[in-house]
């Protein structure tokens, strides 16, 4: 799992201020009704979420990196406190 960025990798993350999560903007910003974000995050390479608005994806990013952490655990559900560290990519 290691080799992956897997627990290991978030940790460090986490260690250094935060899992970084990166933003890109998708469609019209300029106007609400089409305006989209996706995210990526380097410590998790098949983790890719997308939103209508800031707050939405890194939302759904959260609880995405959550989720994972949990079944990394043997599917032990409890609560994780992700410290994310936000870029935008524009």
């Amino acid at each position: 799992m290691q080799a992956h960025g897997g627990f290991g990798s978030a940790t460090r993350a986490s260690a250094e201020g935060g899992v970084l999560v990166v933003v890109h903007p998708a469609g019209r910003l300029d106007d609400s009704g089409v305006a989209s974000y996706w995210t990526e995050v380097p410590a998790f390479p098949a983790c890719h979420v997308e939103g209508a608005s800031l707050e939405e994806v890194v939302g759904r990013t959260r609880a995405a990196i959550v989720e994972w952490l949990g079944s990394s655990e043997g599917g032990a559900r409890r609560p994780v406190d992700v410290p994310l560290r936000i870029e935008l990519a524009l």
